[in-house]
């Protein structure tokens, strides 16, 4: 069944390229994880100290596992969210990227949220969430990485299919 939106549906070649588009992202996310990896090192180690034995290997394993949850965050958060975005109108770069902002920070806000519950179901809540995450410098940290991937990934989604499929307007 054709993509509709209010005004239009999609034509098979705009499909096929939202459909591209968003089947590549947890591999951009994977190849940007990677690229990204020396920064990563680089300011992680004033949180925990350390370095990894095998800087490669390690910059494949974060990759590996951001590509993981790339999969997921494009199944259940892309998909859903750019098929309400055309419902409602055409794409836009700013919608697109900001939907990136937001989709690539979902998986550290899930993960602070789960954090909150399980102190709050176990009634040891501490005064002092952040310390499990670094303090401030490591949420940050966690933030802009996040933000990166997600702004990385949906810049190439929107050259991929978003500027052929929106209005191409920044509004």
């Amino acid at each position: 069944m054709p993509v509709t939106t209010e005004s239009r549906s999609l034509s098979s070649g705009d499909e096929l390229r939202l459909f591209v588009g968003l089947a590549v992202q947890p591999f951009v996310a994977a190849a940007l994880a990677f690229m990204l990896f020396p920064v990563v090192d680089y300011t992680g180690r004033p949180l925990y100290g350390g370095f990894p034995a095998d800087p490669v290997d390690a910059a494949i394993s974060f990759a590996f596992g951001v590509g993981i949850i790339a999969l997921v965050v494009t199944v259940c958060g892309a998909v859903p969210t750019v098929l309400y975005l055309l419902k409602r109108g055409p794409l836009s770069l700013r919608k697109v990227l900001a939907g990136g902002v937001a989709l690539g920070n979902a998986p550290f806000i899930l993960v602070v949220a789960a954090v909150v519950a399980t102190q709050v179901a176990r009634g040891t809540m501490s005064p002092d969430v952040g310390r499990l995450f670094y303090g401030l410098p490591g949420v940050v940290r966690a933030v802009a990485i996040s933000s990166y991937i997600g702004v990385g990934s949906a810049a190439v989604f929107w050259l991929e299919a978003g500027r052929r499929i929106g209005a191409g307007t920044d509004s």
